[in-house]
């Protein structure tokens, strides 16, 4: 009894579906750590009233000009 296909040309087909599916995966988690980092960047910048509490400096230099006023 024969083989439809053979041993080598199902591992070559094996072996390229894998390498497609490796590379969609790379750009889908690529893209997903670029979204994440924007929206990082953004939520430091979407209360503009609201400084990030690791701001201290600018909060004395805030509480300053205001006093000044």
């Amino acid at each position: 009894m024969s083989m439809a296909m053979p041993w080598e040309l199902a591992v070559y087909i094996v072996n390229m579906v894998w390498d497609a599916l490796d590379g969609w995966i790379s750009s889908c988690l690529s893209v997903a750590d670029e979204i994440a980092d924007v929206l990082r960047a953004n939520s430091a910048t979407a209360f503009p009233g609201r400084l990030p509490p690791f701001d201290v400096l600018a909060r004395r230099e805030q509480s300053r000009t205001i006093g000044n006023v």
